[in-house]
Formats: structure tokens, C-alpha cells, sequence
């Protein structure tokens, strides 16, 4: 294919291509989650009847495009997908079931005999940090570093494929109940050992906090089981 008339047009469809492929899953995924007028405000256009409005959304599209043909993930996929980071699904997931508190409370949950406090989404203060009130953005700042010790002790505990949904769903856990248990717990021997059902049981055995069950805990174990066997983001 030597003539540039050739090469030019085969560009031209990769570019359309690429552009059509995340619009058309952008809008497919914002149109499942809300209306069609939230599809146009997440590609940034005011109306999904011109996908291609100006150059840069057109580059914007096509850099995109590829991007996620080469990258796309879907929850369900047997395969492993080497997830390294906690995805923004699974950060906005752990946010809604941590909720938010702008002030220091008494965390119940701490798994320490010591009275423990936290604040923001669930960041245990600890001896030197001194906080009072926080904003929601320096929450999750704080949620932020704290989570990358679970994606780590995730990672270097896990010894079968999972996909992203999996993966995010075992953060989300070793962030409730603290590393030690995590790497301690059924639901991790079972899952290595090859039993994924197994493990997404395990879940629902964490729901207790001063030996009565918890309404909050049992919500949450309900959802990361969800995500974990389904990839369902509550």
C-alpha cells in the first residue's frame, strides 16, 4: 500500500473507527447508568446526535479509541487482566460504603482492643495526626494512600488470575478489615486454592462487630460478593 492516496483513506477509517468505538461504549454505558443527556455531558458534547463535534473531540475520540480497544476489560471475563490499581469504579464503590464524615468518630471496626478513631472514608487517624475537620477532597486524598497498601498486600497475597472486578472487590475488603485478617482469612486460602465460589461465600461470614451482626457490615458484604462472582458495582 504505497500510494499516500491508500494510506490516507486506511488512516482515515482507523481514526473513524477508533472515534465510533469509545463513543459509541461511552454512550451505550452512560445511557445504562442514567438518560441519554447524561451520555452527552460524559463525552463532553451537548447532544449524542453529532459524536464528531471539532477536531480536538475528533483526536480526543480517536486516541481513546484505540486506547480502549487495545484495554477494555469487562467484568466477567475468565481470563486474568493483571489489574495492578483499585479501578475508579471500585474507588467510587469503597467511598459509598464507607460514607463520608468530616469529623473524627469512633471507629467499632478498627479490630483493635484500643479505642481507634477515623475520619473521612474510613482513614484510621494515627499517633501524630491531628485532624478536626476535613473536606471531602482531602478525603479522598487520604483514601487514596490509603488504599494503595491493600492494592499492594492484594497483589503480593493472591496466586490465582482474577479480573478487575475480583480485584477490586478483595481491596475493598482488606480495606474493611485491615491487612493482618485479610491475609489470614478462609476467603484468601480458598480463593488460591481454586475456589472462587468458595471464597465470594466468605464474604458474608464478615458481618459481625462485638459478636452481634451489623446491618452496615452485612450491606457490605452482600455488595462485595455481588462484585466479586458478578462484577456488579453497587
Amino acid at each position: 500500500m504505497n500510494d499516500p492516496r491508500q494510506l490516507y483513506a486506511a488512516a482515515s477509517l482507523l481514526f473513524l473507527g477508533g472515534a465510533a468505538f469509545i463513543w459509541s461504549r461511552r454512550a451505550a454505558a452512560a445511557t445504562d447508568a442514567g438518560t441519554v443527556a447524561d451520555a452527552g455531558a460524559d463525552l463532553g458534547i451537548e447532544s449524542l446526535g453529532n459524536p464528531f463535534d471539532g477536531l480536538q473531540g475528533i483526536a480526543d475520540y480517536f486516541t481513546e479509541g484505540i486506547t480502549d480497544m487495545v484495554n477494555q476489560v469487562t467484568p466477567n471475563q475468565a481470563a486474568a487482566t493483571n489489574p495492578q490499581r483499585l479501578s475508579a469504579a471500585g474507588l467510587v464503590m469503597l467511598q459509598k460504603i464507607e460514607s463520608f464524615s468530616a469529623t473524627p468518630y469512633k471507629d467499632d471496626y478498627a479490630g483493635t482492643p484500643e479505642v481507634e478513631f477515623s475520619i473521612g472514608y474510613g482513614h484510621q487517624i494515627k499517633p501524630g495526626e491531628v485532624f478536626t475537620r476535613i473536606t471531602k477532597e482531602e478525603g479522598v486524598q487520604l483514601l487514596a494512600v490509603d488504599v494503595q497498601s491493600r492494592e499492594a498486600v492484594v497483589l503480593r497475597a493472591v496466586r490465582v488470575p482474577i479480573n478487575q472486578a475480583q480485584f477490586d472487590a478483595l481491596v475493598i475488603f482488606a480495606y474493611n478489615v485491615g491487612e493482618s485478617a485479610f491475609l489470614k482469612s478462609t476467603l484468601l486460602r480458598k480463593l488460591n486454592a481454586g475456589d472462587a465460589a468458595g471464597a465470594a461465600a466468605e464474604f458474608n461470614r464478615w458481618i459481625y462487630s462485638g459478636g452481634k451482626v451489623s446491618a452496615s457490615l452485612q450491606d457490605r458484604a452482600v455488595k462485595q460478593a455481588a462484585l466479586f462472582q458478578s462484577g456488579v458495582y453497587a
